[in-house]
């Protein structure tokens, strides 16, 4: 098993934060078109997540590293509680 990161540390904070922040997007993009100016700041958070990927893998990780295992899907109209849908945070819970 590998050691669990810490739960609340900065980096994992703006993980979370991230994650919890951009479930609704699917939801969102349903109800209005800006094509344009969502690739640019998708491209844009993308590119800065892939930064951070690669400071924690030594400059080995790539982006299909994170892009290899398949969303877990949630309806945008019925979002579970953001801690609990984060894998870490569930293997966490369970180490103690």
């Amino acid at each position: 098993m590998q050691p669990l990161p810490q739960l609340f540390s900065p980096l994992i904070t703006e993980m979370m934060a991230t994650y919890c922040h951009t479930k609704r997007l699917a939801g969102l993009a349903q109800k209005e078109r800006s094509v344009a100016e969502y690739q640019l700041v998708a491209r844009s958070i993308v590119q800065h997540v892939l930064e951070g990927w690669q400071n924690q893998t030594g400059g080995r990780g790539t982006i299909d590293d994170l892009l290899l295992a398949p969303p877990a899907s949630h309806p945008a109209d019925n979002p579970t509680t953001c801690l609990a849908d984060i894998p870490v945070v569930r293997e966490h819970r369970r180490a103690y």
